[in-house]
Order: C-alpha cells, then sequence, then structure tokens
C-alpha cells in the first residue's frame, strides 16, 4: 500500500509541474522580416578605413509567420554602426533595429571589407530579438547586410532562430532521473 501511495505522489507532482511549466512558457519567434533602405558605408578622409554605416530609409518590405504582425511599407528604425579599431559597434547602445513589436539587440557584429576599394563591405549580425509587447519569449537570430560608399538601396533580411525552452529540458532531465531512481530501487 506504500509503495502505490509514493507513486500516486510521484505522478500528481509530475503532473503539477508539467502543466505549470507548459503554461507559463512562451513561444519563441519565429519567422523572417526583410527591410529595404539604403545602407551608407562611410570612410575616414583618406578613404582607407571604415568608419560607420548609417541607415537611411528603411522600410519593411517582407515578412513571415510572427513577423507578419509587422505592416509591409512601414517604417523600421535602424540605429548607426559606429567602427572604432576595426570593431563594430551600434552607436547609442546595443539595440540595433526595431520595427512593429520587436526589436533586434545585437550580442556581436562582424565586418567583411569584401573589396578595398569601399564598393562592399559586408555584415553579419548575432544578436536576441525581443517582443516589447512581452508576447513572445527572447529568440536569438541573425542577420546579413551589405553597405557600400554610395549608399546604394538594398535589402536586409533578418532570420529568428527557436531555442529549446529551458523548462521543456529541465523537465525532460527530471523524468530521466525519476526513472533512473525507480529502477534502482527496483533492483535493490
Amino acid at each position: 500500500m506504500k509503495n502505490v501511495f509514493l507513486k500516486l505522489v510521484a505522478c500528481a507532482t509530475l503532473l503539477v509541474a508539467s502543466s505549470s511549466t507548459f503554461a507559463t512558457t512562451l513561444d519563441t519567434i519565429q519567422g523572417e522580416i526583410a527591410f529595404f533602405g539604403f545602407a551608407q558605408a562611410d570612410y575616414n578622409a583618406a578613404e582607407t578605413a571604415l568608419e560607420s554605416v548609417s541607415f537611411n530609409p528603411v522600410t519593411v518590405a517582407a515578412t513571415t509567420i510572427d513577423f507578419q504582425s509587422v505592416a509591409i511599407g512601414s517604417a523600421a528604425t535602424f540605429n548607426d554602426i559606429v567602427i572604432n579599431n576595426s570593431v563594430p559597434t551600434v552607436n547609442g547602445g546595443a539595440e540595433f533595429w526595431a520595427a512593429g513589436d520587436f526589436t533586434f539587440t545585437l550580442t556581436n557584429i562582424t565586418h567583411n571589407d569584401a573589396d578595398k576599394d569601399g564598393l562592399l563591405n559586408d555584415f553579419i549580425a548575432n544578436g536576441v530579438l525581443k517582443s516589447v509587447s512581452g508576447l513572445f519569449a527572447d529568440t536569438s537570430g541573425m542577420m546579413k547586410f551589405s553597405a557600400n560608399q554610395f549608399g546604394a538601396p538594398g535589402e536586409f533580411i533578418f532570420a529568428a532562430s527557436a531555442v529549446p525552452a529551458p523548462a521543456t529540458i529541465a523537465l525532460l532531465g527530471l523524468a530521466l532521473v525519476g526513472f533512473g531512481a525507480a529502477r534502482r530501487k527496483k533492483q535493490a
């Protein structure tokens, strides 16, 4: 009888833990958002080193999945990139862009000077995408874009990728530990 009672308590505990875990978990942001605008690469006076990249104007060109709440053609806010000692950073903080309910905060950005004439500068920006309204969990993402010294228009595409929720992984680990303990007890 004692063994049955312990099993019922264990099942009830797992049921409560799993239902509360799934009730509080937010979905990660999925999809892509494409921007269209001008990215101007600004060089020093001798035109030997890239000093900054400015964006103006930038609008939303296309959206998929969770980004569809952002209206096509609406304005997007991009902060300029400043390059000090070959290290690119965002002017005024880490928030790189904002559009609709979403903001993208940089964790790192890399610059590849594709040619020494300043005709093409490629950037890869990694960071965390956030939902201002809190409807989604923070999600990692990456953005690739190019800029040149002539300020030619271009399309910048951002893609969000899902990362497993920590609560789900913890629940799975707890279940595996429970199975191991039950098996060990059974063998004893």
